[in-house]
């Protein structure tokens, strides 16, 4: 999905979705952000083979675990929606890192259904049997591969994120 023609060479990512599931738990999510957009990259930007988004897609949540006392994770999943970023573009190019810089940039993976694999994960939230529940914050910071074949006007896709909430 193409989320809007922005300044040439430019990548629009839209926030499309939040899907929670648990096991007599929940996990809710609150994503303030309605999208991240990259400027038009310069010949610098092309030398250096990237081009860094310089906001956070921000978002926060809670955990709430049951009163019987048991552990539980909630995991917190970005993918994209889209096959590619358009124009031939792959998704691949498009990388992503959670904001506490706890990963190195990866590439983003597309769809947020299936197992959950470390390489959609953002974060990991622990709730232990004694707290009833848990707030947590974060963010990811987004940097887009160039090529010096991308002649398209705009580059985007749909981005979901994924709430899951385990327990041991």
């Amino acid at each position: 999905m193409i989320c809007g023609r922005l300044a040439p060479m430019a990548l629009g990512l839209c926030f499309l979705s939040a899907r929670v599931s648990g096991q007599a738990g929940s996990v809710t999510l609150s994503v303030p952000s309605a999208g991240v957009a990259f400027s038009a990259p310069t010949a610098t930007d092309y030398i250096a083979g990237y081009i860094d988004n310089p906001n956070v897609l921000l978002f926060d949540g809670r955990i709430r675990g049951p009163a019987n006392g048991a552990q539980f994770t909630g995991h917190i999943e970005l993918c994209a929606l889209g096959l590619n970023l358009g124009s031939g573009k792959p998704l691949a190019d498009l990388l992503w890192r959670p904001s506490d810089l706890s990963l190195p940039f990866q590439s983003i993976q597309q769809t947020c259904t299936g197992a959950t694999g470390s390489s959609k994960i953002i974060g990991r939230y622990v709730l232990l049997g004694n707290q009833g529940d848990r707030r947590f914050a974060s963010g990811v910071i987004f940097r887009l591969a160039l090529r010096w074949t991308d002649i398209a006007a705009s580059y985007g896709t749909g981005l979901g994120l994924n709430a899951i909430i385990t327990s041991p």
